[in-house]
């Protein structure tokens, strides 16, 4: 897929390589790109001194006469300073290029070819013990921004939540909800009601040793892979993530984020990977 730039590109090499096999310089036409207002393009001479047995300056002065008398779609001025050719490109006929070649290429425009490579990008992976709030909103669009970047850029994708379900925050909730909420379940809550059962036990740990064991205890369970612990733990924290109103999956759902696959830790403790 090409675009306006690159066929301006193009040309102007085109137009080098004609002018200089007229003058009998045989060489490999590269472009470098100048400070900001010297130019667009610049084409250095200085490689050409022991071929043309002339300064740099005059063998841009050279070309430049010439590339001058020649018709181009693309270049507005051709300027030789210092040794270099600088080539500045018409940009109203650029941006009107530009323009139709995205109402053409629509969505596919600036896309780059396929390539034969999964990129794996994992992101948010906040803790499901609360709602994801405006400090924890930060990742999930970086991390879908490179999803999105990768993807143009002809990668195929996959986006990962990396699902914290082993750990002490998940087994304070569970206590927590145990706890303050006996004989309910995490699913009768919303997300924001069942991170306010975590931070009370959260306090409590602090204060009462017992408690604080019993997590401790809990923690050791799940990474022992004790069946009932590990369910005891994903039914508390299940909702946190799948709440219709609060939770983490319809937040990042709002702000138009898809995680293609949610990866619990609790997994690689099962299958001893860890």
């Amino acid at each position: 897929m090409t675009y306006p730039l690159d066929e301006a590109r193009k040309e102007i090499i085109s137009a080098l390589k004609n002018v200089l096999s007229q003058l009998g310089y045989e060489c490999e036409v590269k472009l470098e790109i100048p400070p900001e207002n010297i130019g667009d393009f610049a084409f250095p001479c200085f490689s050409l001194v022991p071929i043309a047995k002339k300064s740099p300056n005059d063998i841009a002065e050279d070309i430049t006469k010439k590339i001058e008398k020649s018709k181009n779609k693309w270049m507005k001025k051709v300027e030789a300073s210092r040794g270099y050719v600088n080539f500045f490109i018409d940009n109203k006929s650029l941006a009107v290029s530009i323009i139709q070649s995205i109402l053409d290429k629509k969505e596919s425009y600036g896309n780059l070819q396929k390539k034969h490579k999964k990129v794996i990008i994992e992101h948010t992976s906040a803790n499901p013990t609360g709602p994801l709030h405006v400090g924890r909103a930060r990742n999930p669009i970086i991390g879908d921004t490179l999803v999105r970047v990768f993807k143009v850029a002809g990668y195929k994708v996959e986006s990962q939540y990396y699902l914290d379900d082993t750990g002490k925050q998940v087994a304070t909730l569970a206590a927590g909800i145990e706890k303050y909420f006996p004989g309910g379940s995490a699913a009768d809550l919303s997300v924001h009601e069942i991170v306010k059962y975590y931070q009370k036990a959260s306090g409590l740990m602090l204060k009462d040793k017992k408690f604080a064991d019993k997590i401790s205890g809990l923690v050791f369970k799940i990474e022992s892979c004790e069946q009932d612990s590990i369910d005891l733990v994903q039914k508390t924290y299940s909702p946190v993530l799948e709440n219709d109103e609060d939770g983490i999956k319809k937040i990042l759902n709002k702000i138009n984020i898809t995680i293609d696959k949610y990866v619990p830790e609790s997994k690689f403790v099962r299958d001893k990977s860890v």
